[in-house]
């Protein structure tokens, strides 16, 4: 080993106004206080070494702190992320005392508004012993050809103390070891590879690779990361992975937990993520703030998607005091887990009014560190002007918009408003959902229906909120109940609510088509077959264009979630039907506007006609005359007897037309009129067929009608003619008595 670390684990005096008030536990958090002094003595960890510097390294702080060791100054470190001081060699004794100045509430960046907010060091903090000359960083990329079998990797590395010294880059198979490439890097020339086929980093196959960057010789050094490659892409209103379509399925993670606060130990993270892997989760939003360093990389092995954000949530994004911060932060996070697979995306703010100066700055600091990454926010102001503005300005990857809404035509409205590139509903759930498993499972059920690739509204992900109760002091209820938001998939013992197996069913059907709901369809007119020679005639080749009808019946049908339907080949009333959609979804034959009159080709000698249809999809009788403000009807009133249609039977020698009335021949299709279950009947047909499209909007009743000839005659042909403009009707299948 080469880098020794010395960690400053352990309890802490806490000092106010000059007294010592108690003992913390480091790394830990504690109740804001305002300001206070933490001190810890320690014996020289190593001997003095000539070519050794030495660091103060913290990963994180609440809110503010300022170092001094052994009295002199070292510097100060902000909030959340990782911070190195240097310690000048020439301040070490054999006794050591590290004091630090903690800041926590009354600083303007750094305590989370509306969250639980904890002071201290909260995160892990130790001395490190490094080289004269060692490795600061590296940056790794891998840029996947189109197919993804070869990546061109790229790794730049920052040197201190030394412009020219050479590091050697290593990757190896995380698992075996064996090595898949070798290169040099100067911090003026990045190292550069290729790797062939490369096995790809997925959330179902989260494979990964040990990069190892080393400085050898006198300045023996050595940095290691577990990498990954993927190819992750904004397409239109989708993501893609691999080449294959990335729905975000998500959860939102703050880093506090009941049990350890703001310092959960690495277990405790790995329970949680593999918790949230299991329910069907591939993505973790870590809200509102910048989480643990061994969050993202536990993420990586587990296969689960991150994005990470800087702490700016309900901030005015034009406060200096605000902005500057808050870019610094997002800089150290980027710079901290760019080359972590895991990664999606970095938000650069959370619920914040859209800020296009902002955000252009947030973006140029985001992609100088990380090249190609992906840029997103979560935005519930409403402005959607200023949001497409600013996504423009800072050329943003996807919208991320926080909605709380009951119904789905909430999130369907900022579909129709933001269409131009992927959408994700950052935010979704809490007090308007949790715990309501009907309100619940209609927004689950919408997200399933909008995430399918034919959809033209579609979104390309979703986070619920949120994943586990929280203290929270500034909420009423419902939503707070005695200072905590219970508005988690999990309560305040981490225990499971029944919320979770709704959104664990949403993720599994997002990942798998549903089922065909095939309508039940019942033959009411059930007889044996008779003996005469009966034959079906054949639809499928009958001309004219039914289009416009059928988008009309579909684009209803769709928007009530009701079934398509399939009669085939049927027995009814002994006589054998095939009806025009066998082997296919294809439509009944239809009459209406735009198609008055339709000819079907019967060319033998007839006794009897039966044909099975003789329904009106639209404009049929009875029909009710009710108005109320929730359902208007303006189609003119049908009376029995009033014209529908008619047939003309065209014969070899002659013609007959036959008249089909409202009420008489021509029923309505649909059982269900309005809030009733209704069943017309006519003297002139038998109700034959009954399908249940959908229990609350179509109940669909096909009827039988037939018509004996005073003689056998030779039929060329039934030509079917509109006589009521308005009404749509349906004929399904015709059968003929065939003469001897």
């Amino acid at each position: 080993m080469t880098n020794y670390r010395f960690p400053l684990a352990g309890d802490w005096s806490r000092s106010i106004g000059g007294r010592q008030i108690d003992f913390v536990r480091v790394p830990g958090c504690y109740r804001p206080v305002g300001e206070c002094v933490l001190e810890y003595g320690f014996a020289r960890p190593w001997p003095a070494q000539a070519n050794r510097r030495y660091f103060l390294v913290t990963e994180g702080v609440l809110a503010s702190a300022e170092f001094t060791f052994n009295g002199q100054a070292l510097g100060r470190a902000g909030p959340w992320t990782r911070q190195r001081l240097e310690i000048p060699a020439d301040l070490w004794a054999d006794k050591n005392t590290l004091a630090v100045r903690i800041c926590d509430a009354q600083e303007s960046f750094g305590p989370p508004p509306g969250r639980r907010f904890d002071a201290g060091l909260v995160r892990a903090i130790y001395i490190e012993s490094r080289p004269t000359v060692f490795l600061k960083d590296f940056c790794f990329q891998a840029e996947l050809n189109a197919d993804c079998t070869q990546a061109k990797c790229t790794v730049a590395v920052e040197i201190n103390g030394a412009d020219s010294a050479a590091a050697q880059v290593v990757l190896s198979e995380r698992g075996g070891g064996r090595i898949i490439a070798r290169a040099q890097a100067t911090p003026d020339q990045p190292a550069r590879f290729s790797v062939e086929s490369p096995r790809l980093w997925s959330p179902s196959d989260p494979d990964l690779y040990t990069l190892t960057v080393t400085l050898e010789g006198a300045h023996a050094d050595v940095l290691t990361e577990s990498v990954g490659f993927r190819r992750i892409e904004a397409r239109g209103r989708d993501f893609y992975l691999n080449n294959k379509r990335l729905l975000l399925k998500g959860v939102c993670r703050h880093e506090f937990t009941s049990r350890s606060g703001y310092s959960p130990s690495a277990a405790e993270v790995r329970r949680e993520l593999a918790l949230i892997k299991h329910a069907g989760f591939n993505f973790v939003r870590l809200v509102h703030s910048p989480q643990g360093p061994e969050v993202s990389r536990i993420a990586a092995e587990l296969g689960l998607l991150v994005s990470e954000e800087p702490g700016t949530c309900f901030h005015d994004l034009a406060d200096p005091a605000i902005y500057g911060p808050a870019l610094e932060c997002l800089g150290r996070t980027v710079k901290r887990d760019r080359n972590v697979p895991s990664i999606f995306a970095w938000l650069i703010y959370n619920e914040c009014n859209p800020n296009s100066e902002y955000a252009m700055q947030a973006a140029e600091a985001c992609r100088a560190l990380d090249p190609g990454c992906r840029l997103g926010f979560a935005d519930c102001s409403g402005k959607y002007d200023d949001i497409k503005a600013m996504v423009q300005a800072a050329d943003l990857t996807f919208y991320g918009i926080n909605v709380y809404g009951a119904w789905p035509a909430e999130y369907e409205q900022r579909m129709r408003l933001l269409a131009d590139r992927p959408l994700v509903f950052t935010e979704w759930g809490g007090v308007t959902t949790q715990g309501n498993w009907r309100t619940e499972k209609t927004l689950c059920d919408m997200f399933v229906r909008h995430s399918r690739v034919g959809q033209t509204l579609r979104l390309a992900g979703c986070s619920y909120w949120a994943w586990a109760d929280y203290e929270e002091r500034s909420r009423p209820g419902p939503a707070a109940v005695n200072g905590w938001t219970i508005e988690g998939l999990l309560d305040q013992d981490g225990q499971p609510r029944p919320d979770l197996h709704i959104l664990s069913m949403m993720c599994f059907e997002m990942d798998h088509p549903p089922l065909a709901n095939l309508p039940r369809i019942e033959v009411l007119a059930q007889a044996p077959r008779r003996t005469s020679a009966w034959q079906a005639v054949d639809l499928t080749g009958i001309g004219g264009d039914q289009s416009a009808l059928e988008k009309t019946i579909d684009e209803r049908r769709s928007a009530q979630g009701c079934a398509r339907l399939r009669l085939g080949k049927l027995l009814v009333n002994g006589i054998e039907f095939v009806c025009r959609d066998v082997g296919t979804l294809a439509h009944p034959l239809l009459l209406g506007p735009g198609r008055e009159e339709i000819y079907i080709p019967i060319d033998r000698p007839v006794r009897s006609l039966a044909v099975l249809g003789h329904a009106a999809l639209r404009g049929g009788f009875p029909r009710s005359s009710i108005q109320t403000v929730w359902s208007q009807d303006h189609e003119p009133p049908r009376n029995p007897g009033d014209p529908a249609s008619e047939y003309e039977l065209v014969y070899a020698d002659g013609s007959q037309t036959v008249p089909l009335r409202h009420g008489l021949e021509i029923l309505r299709g649909n059982d269900i009129c309005r809030w009733w279950l209704t069943e017309p009947r006519g003297p002139e047909t038998r109700p034959a067929v009954r399908a249940m499209l959908h229990p609350s909007y179509e109940v669909l009743r096909v009827d039988l009608w037939e018509l004996t000839l005073d003689r056998p005659r030779f039929l060329k042909g039934l030509r079917w003619r509109l006589r009521d403009p308005e009404s749509v009707q349906m004929l399904y299948a015709v059968s003929v008595e065939v003469a001897a």
